[in-house]
Order: structure tokens, then sequence, then C-alpha cells
């Protein structure tokens, strides 16, 4: 678990790199972002690292989500209908 937990870490210190970069560039080519976008982005951002550390940290505790095919779930929903209907 902790492995993950560092690797999300890193993951989210990366992006939160990779966004300011991507900014501080553009402010310096020119490109005026207003103060209400770019708060926007970085809440998208906050969004974003909320879901990597739930998706790293639920799983150890014994929740699992997302963890089926959805195409693959309803045709054995499907497959188990008509083997009790033809029964």
């Amino acid at each position: 678990m902790i492995e993950s937990v560092i690797m999300t870490l890193i993951y989210i210190c990366l992006l939160a790199i990779v966004v300011y970069l991507v900014l501080w560039v553009l402010e310096q080519i020119g490109v005026t972002i207003p103060a209400q976008v770019m708060k926007l982005l970085w809440v998208i951002v906050v969004l974003i690292v909320v879901l990597m550390l739930v998706k790293s940290i639920l799983p150890a505790m014994g929740v699992r989500i997302g963890t089926h095919n959805g195409a693959a779930y309803a045709s054995e929903q499907i497959q188990k209908a008509n083997y009790e209907y033809n029964r």
C-alpha cells in the first residue's frame, strides 16, 4: 500500500509542476489568463488529485470500485438470466 501512495504523491507533484510550468510559459509569452480561469484550473487539478488519492487508498482498505468491465458484466448477467429462464 505504501508504494502506491508514494507513487501517487510523486504523480501529484509532477502534475502540479507541469500545470505550473504551462501557466508560467503562457505568462512569459504574453498570454494573459484571467484570475478566475486560473482558480478554476487549480480546482480541476485538486479534484484530479483527490480522485488519484482515493483510487490509490481505497483498494488497500478493501473497497473495490470500478473493477469490472461494464460490457462483460452485462453479458454475464444476460447469460445468467438466459440460463435461469431456459432451465
